[in-house]
């Protein structure tokens, strides 16, 4: 999934790519698109914690 092109509708000039001089925000899926971690600002500020975690997905992290 990608943010470019609504970043690009709005005219936000400074998100919706992953580069230097972007803002660091993003949200980490897993295939079944639960959340596994959100980035702001370049710092973490939610991960999954193991105990979360089922066998499977403890193992392919």
């Amino acid at each position: 999934m990608s943010s470019s092109n609504a970043a690009q509708q709005l005219q936000e000039t400074t998100k919706g790519r992953i580069a230097v001089g972007y803002e660091a925000d993003l949200i980490l899926v897993d295939s079944e698109v639960t959340v596994c971690k959100t980035i702001r600002q370049g710092k973490v500020v939610y991960e999954k914690s193991n105990m979360e975690m089922n066998e499977d997905e403890y193992k392919n992290r």
